[in-house]
Order: structure tokens, then C-alpha cells, then sequence
């Protein structure tokens, strides 16, 4: 995180996985420094242009969208996060990454982001509205 550090880029996101580190960052940065950034990160671990995993150890994405769901009384609600992707699954919205923290009060969605408002809505109406 060093590098993305020097490119003066700001992480919202990180997870991790046996395989795989992924990070979000603010969609306004210029493919051109992305792309730099990019290389810098292969140079560091080692993985020169023109390699087999030269185009996909390092990439990125602009498809994406994130969707936060907050709320107090969460930690009360068995199985949260295997509701929620219950909910998003039935209408094949596709989740790449998914987590649910903070005391287990949060969740986190990385979904299309063509499918962002129908997502937030969908969960909203599971979780908010059926409590109401």
C-alpha cells in the first residue's frame, strides 16, 4: 500500500483472501495513473511486462459499486449477510465481494453498478421497511 500511498490515493476498501487483495479507491483517478500505479505494483512483486500474469495479477475496474448497509440493530439479525445475498442472488445481481462488520452492525457489497439502486433498494425493503 506503499505505492498507492506515493500516488497520493486514498484506500476506502481492502479485503483479502488466500489469492486474492482487493482495494477500492475513488472511481475520478485517470487510467493513466492507474495504470502507472499498476505497473509500480508489478515491479514490486516482481511480475515483468509481457509475463503470463502480466495483465492479471494487477487490474482494475471501473464496473463496480460499493453498497454500505448500517444500522443499529443488525447484530440482532441471525445471518445477515447470508439473507442479504439471498436477496441480491434472486434477482442475479452478482456480489464480488461481500463482508459484514463493525460488531457486525455493517455489511459491504461490491456489485455492478448497473445493478447499484436496484441492490440498495432490494436490501432496503428486506431489511428496513420489513421492520418497520
Amino acid at each position: 500500500f506503499k505505492i498507492v500511498k506515493d500516488y497520493w490515493i486514498s484506500v476506502d476498501i481492502v479485503s483479502t483472501s488466500e489469492t486474492d487483495v482487493t482495494f477500492t479507491i475513488d472511481n475520478n483517478i485517470k487510467d493513466s495513473i492507474l495504470d502507472s500505479m499498476s505497473n509500480d505494483i508489478k515491479n514490486k512483486i516482481g511480475i515483468k511486462q509481457g509475463e503470463e500474469d502480466d495483465n492479471t495479477f494487477v487490474k482494475y475496474t471501473r464496473e463496480r459499486a460499493l453498497i454500505f448497509c448500517i444500522w443499529q440493530n443488525l447484530k440482532d439479525k441471525l445471518w445477515s449477510l447470508a439473507k442479504a445475498t439471498r436477496v441480491l442472488a434472486k434477482w442475479n445481481i452478482n456480489i464480488k465481494i461481500s463482508s459484514q462488520w463493525l460488531g457486525q452492525r455493517a455489511m459491504i457489497f461490491w456489485v455492478k453498478k448497473s445493478k447499484m439502486k436496484k441492490a440498495a433498494r432490494l436490501l432496503h425493503k428486506k431489511f428496513i421497511e420489513k421492520t418497520k
